[in-house]
């Protein structure tokens, strides 16, 4: 019989999609057979990213609101039982996961955690849910981790560095740039004349809309972006808790451009028109969209990032702003500057040969590989 893995996690990320995919044709490559476990009815706040991968297997889940607190119960254990190893997402307020943990723990079978090995945006990284989080992360067999430096993290927990996997996590970038080459010049200089007054001073920001994003200093940056070049503009891409400020602010601001959360080629379309990607804010898997779009992204130092802030390398390929208050500033100056951008821009391009899709499923592959074959002792 062939070996069998599961993934399980409340909801299915669009962007996911292709990576999940491809993992389960390089698995089956192997004589391994792979399933992804989520739930139709999490609606992902509202983001509009809700996707399943082919073969994706759906089980209910129940979830508790308190204000922007969330926890979640996903009845996913009767469809695990039987794989040889089981991989969940590392997050206290996934509630499903404990009795995956147990039970597996007490028949011997092999589980896995996927993660960032921290939240690298908490208010209280030696409070009780971080403590609790450590306490119970090295209780499994195998650790799948963001970036290195995710890697370093599970390690200081106490986890042996021999039974940690780093995939650097990445998007589908391939399908960017194919959407990329698809879009001739012509008409984007089109689109730009007809509904951006031909600016050639166009900021993008793309992805979800909440306080972490810092949206009111976006929008605050913009204001004075504009004061110092008066045909800019701004496109908003995405959705979430915020949307209803920016689209307040788009009132009264018509080079405010809200256009909701777009994919694909619509989504590359307007990306493209822009000339820098403006995220005060946290900053995860956006710098990736950023480096294949070809276009520098601008954040700050003092947000509270994701891991994948380690692929932005500030005045090579992208910036990273010291103090809030000069941001606006540095935004204006890469707009001034189109010769800096484009080195930028190039710096960032040469990073996709390390951080694609391709390279993460490999990585994630072998790590399944290693989990499988080693001892089935999990740590204390």
């Amino acid at each position: 019989m062939r070996p069998s893995v599961s993934y399980v996690f409340p909801t299915s990320h669009k962007f996911r999609v292709p990576f999940h995919e491809r993992l389960r044709e390089e698995l089956d490559a192997r004589g391994i057979d792979y399933k992804y476990i989520y739930s139709e009815n999490d609606t992902n706040d509202g983001k509009g990213d809700v996707q399943a991968p082919l073969g994706a297997i759906s089980v209910p889940l129940i979830t508790w609101r308190w204000g922007r607190r969330r926890i979640s119960f996903q009845r996913a254990m009767a469809a695990t039982k039987n794989d040889d190893l089981v991989i969940l997402q590392q997050q206290n307020n996934l509630l499903g996961n404990y009795p995956i943990l147990l039970s597996r723990r007490v028949q011997g079978k092999k589980v896995a955690l996927f993660g960032h090995g921290k939240n690298f945006q908490s208010s209280s990284p030696n409070g009780l849910a971080e403590t609790f989080k450590r306490w119970w992360s090295r209780r499994v067999d195998w650790w799948f981790a963001y970036t290195v430096e995710c890697a370093r993290v599970v390690q200081h927990m106490g986890f042996p560095a021999d039974k940690i996997t780093v995939f650097n996590n990445a998007i589908d970038v391939s399908s960017i740039s194919a959407e990329m080459a698809s879009l001739s010049k012509e008409h984007l200089s089109k689109r730009r004349d007809a509904d951006f007054h031909g600016s050639q001073n166009i900021g993008v920001y793309v992805g979800s809309l909440y306080a972490g994003k810092r949206i009111q200093l976006l929008l605050d940056s913009a204001d004075k972006i504009r004061e110092a070049i008066p045909d800019f503009h701004l496109i908003v891409i995405g959705g979430g808790p915020e949307t209803a400020l920016v689209e307040r602010a788009a009132l009264s601001r018509p080079w405010l451009h809200y256009v909701g959360p777009k994919f694909g080629l619509a989504k590359t379309e307007l990306v493209a028109l822009g000339d820098v990607v403006l995220m005060p804010g946290a900053v995860g898997l956006v710098v990736l969209d950023a480096f294949a779009y070809g276009l520098p992204l601008v954040t700050t130092r003092s947000a509270k990032h994701g891991p994948e802030i380690a692929y932005l390398v500030d005045g090579e390929n992208g910036v990273i702003v010291e103090n809030d208050t000069d941001y606006p500033a540095a935004v204006v100056h890469l707009l001034k500057n189109s010769d800096e951008r484009m080195r930028l821009a190039e710096n960032a391009a040469s990073c996709l040969q390390i951080y694609n899709i391709e390279n993460m499923a490999k990585a994630f592959c072998n790590g399944i590989l290693a989990a499988l074959s080693h001892d089935g002792k999990t740590h204390d």
